[in-house]
């Protein structure tokens, strides 16, 4: 069964990882700063910097390339390979987030009208309303993970579209991978948040705090697209059984 322990453990002890994490979330944060409008950071009358703000292309960006460093993590663990970490390989990474956009554009097509005609058809208000929604979305990503898991073995476009592995799959990964975001909420109760209470508490929320912000989300992610590659051996043995 899969251990966020043992994804932390990995992640943790893979060669230089502190270094390895650093220079993927200076990346991720020059992408993010290069595409953030200027007048999207003012200063507040008091001179402290405000909070910055995202529009939909930082986020598409954003998905774009985190989704290849995911992938080439899930891989890591699927053909438990000695290095957890991607590599420093432009060609192969880019690659791999093109591959894995193809993956999930079709699977977003169908699923984001489908839910929305889903949506239309509640006739009730309230938390039964947002729990329902949270739902039949959660489902949505569920089944987008396990198509990138399936992806991620031999990085063959063909094998996303596996239905077989997928209808078995994704029912573990919905719970599964819920458990992992709440385990590593836990862990990051002490860790991120000292974190960011110091760097914000110091630069507000400056270039230090954003950078801080990319680390820890670049570490999360790393851990998280371990323990989804450690899922594709719990989807295995769910199609064989």
């Amino acid at each position: 069964m899969a251990s966020i322990s043992d994804s932390i453990r990995a992640v943790n002890s893979d060669n230089y990882a502190l270094l390895k994490i650093g220079a993927f979330a200076y990346f991720f944060y020059l992408l993010f700063e290069m595409t953030t409008a200027p007048q999207a950071q003012p200063a507040t009358s008091t001179g402290q910097q405000a909070a910055f703000s995202v529009n939909y292309f930082q986020i598409a960006l954003l998905a774009f390339f985190y989704s290849g460093y995911c992938s080439i993590i899930m891989n890591n663990r699927i053909s438990q390979s000695v290095v957890t970490l991607p590599p420093f390989d432009p060609l192969k990474i880019l690659s791999v987030c093109v591959k894995c956009t193809l993956v999930a554009l079709p699977y977003l097509a169908i699923g984001i009208p489908t839910v929305t005609y889903a949506l239309g058809l509640f006739h009730f208000e309230g938390v039964p309303q947002l729990i329902a929604i949270a739902i039949i979305e959660l489902i949505l990503v569920a089944i987008i993970i396990t198509a990138i898991i399936c992806f991620s073995r031999e990085f063959k476009i063909k094998d996303s579209y596996n239905f077989k592995r997928l209808m078995s799959g994704f029912p573990d990964v919905l719970v599964y991978t819920l458990v992992a975001i709440v385990l590593l909420a836990l862990f990051n109760v002490f860790i991120a948040l000292p974190v960011l209470w110091f760097a914000h508490s110091f630069f507000e929320f400056g270039a230090v705090f954003r950078y801080a912000a990319f680390y820890l989300i670049t570490l999360n992610l790393a851990y998280l697209a371990d323990y989804c590659g450690q899922l594709n051996f719990d989807i295995e043995d769910r199609e064989e059984f």
